[in-house]
């Protein structure tokens, strides 16, 4: 490997063991931490944004939100149960947290 991709790889390490991203769950007393997304988990996630923008935003909060002992949160439950039994609300307010991306409800409930 060259310098640069030695350096590449050192810091994603570095982020992946250092301190964890958090944001507070809306309505809750709570946090959700994650670490930095992988090449292979946005592959899962792109497949599942295929079918549904949902689909996509409950995958990529299932496979990345962890609780305060570094667990998946939503580890035993079904994708298809997140989209049933979950409020997508705070879902989605989880994923924009996570990704930093702002895009709207509205928009989100069209596709």
């Amino acid at each position: 490997m060259s310098d640069l991709s030695d350096k590449l790889k050192q810091k994603f390490l570095d982020r992946v063991s250092g301190e964890l991203e958090s944001c507070e769950v809306p309505g809750l007393d709570d946090r959700i931490y994650w670490k930095p997304l992988t090449g292979q988990q946005q592959r899962q996630i792109q497949k599942a944004a295929e079918k549904s923008t949902a689909e996509g935003i409950c995958l990529h909060v299932k496979l990345r939100a962890l609780d305060e002992k570094k667990e998946l949160v939503f580890g035993d439950v079904a994708l298809v149960g997140m989209m049933h039994d979950f409020d997508f609300k705070v879902i989605s307010e989880i994923f924009f947290a996570m990704t930093g991306d702002e895009i709207g409800l509205d928009d989100i409930e069209k596709n």
